[in-house]
């Protein structure tokens, strides 16, 4: 899923602390691993590796935050069941990802 948002919807670490918050509620136990992630055109990105328990079973989220000069912001997000995730599928999306003005802009 991609999101889009308005530009003044705070920072990027902020908006990754929200999405921790909220998932911190809705799976009590989960584990999280942040880092600083490129992506061309953005002026900075962070993702957000969530583990969790969910109906009894291992599943893995990530949440890759976007900020731009100018806004919108972005956020993707991908998550599946631990023996179905797609790590190689996580980099690709990173390493192809890209941030670019609308046309006529």
């Amino acid at each position: 899923m991609v999101y889009k948002s308005g530009r003044d919807v705070g920072s990027v670490r902020f908006r990754v602390g929200v999405i921790r918050a909220k998932l911190s509620v809705e799976a009590p136990g989960a584990r999280f691993a942040e880092r600083e992630v490129k992506i061309r055109g953005a002026v900075e990105a962070r993702l957000l590796e969530t583990s969790f328990t969910e109906n009894g079973e291992p599943a893995r989220q990530v949440d890759v935050v976007i900020g731009t000069t100018a806004g919108p912001q972005y956020a993707i997000r991908y998550g599946a069941a631990q023996n179905a995730f797609d790590q190689a599928g996580v980099a690709r999306m990173l390493a192809t990802a890209v941030v670019a003005a609308p046309e006529g802009t």
